[in-house]
Parts: C-alpha cells; structure tokens; sequence
C-alpha cells in the first residue's frame, strides 16, 4: 500500500520520480498516487513538472505529444544547506 510515508521516503530516496516510476516501485495505481501526493503538494513538499513520456528529461521541445507527470520531493533549506 502507498501510505503517505512510503510516498515520502520513496520520493527522498530517489528525488525525483515520474508517476509511472512511481507506481512500479511502490505497486499502487497511478491514480491513487496522484490522490496522495496532492496532499504534499498542498504542504508545500513536492513539486509536479510535466515532462515527456519518452525521454524521462527535461523538455527540449519534441513533439511527440506524449506528456507524463514527474513528481520531486522539496527538501527544507534548514535540512539540507
């Protein structure tokens, strides 16, 4: 199950992940991740980018039209200098 805490420490392990990623390491359905992780976008902790789905990178204008969300974890300054 993808509680609110696997969610967080797989983020803060990994830094950054697309949904699909995601939803293969921790064996959850995409949609109940975005569910989830809507609650630490709304805290301030995790950052979603659109990116496309082939290249896993940032964007440098393909036109492949196929988009996948990426989430990353933001770590609190006081924490991490």
């Amino acid at each position: 199950m993808a509680t609110l805490n696997a969610i967080k420490t797989c983020l803060q392990e990994a830094g950054s992940l697309s949904i699909t990623e995601m939803a293969q390491r921790l064996q959850a359905d995409p949609e109940t991740l975005r569910e989830r992780l809507a609650h630490w976008m709304r805290k301030g902790k995790v950052k979603m980018t659109t990116l496309p789905g082939s290249c896993r990178s940032s964007c440098t204008g393909c036109a492949t039209g196929n988009r996948e969300e990426s989430y990353t974890w933001i770590h609190d300054a006081e924490n991490h200098p």
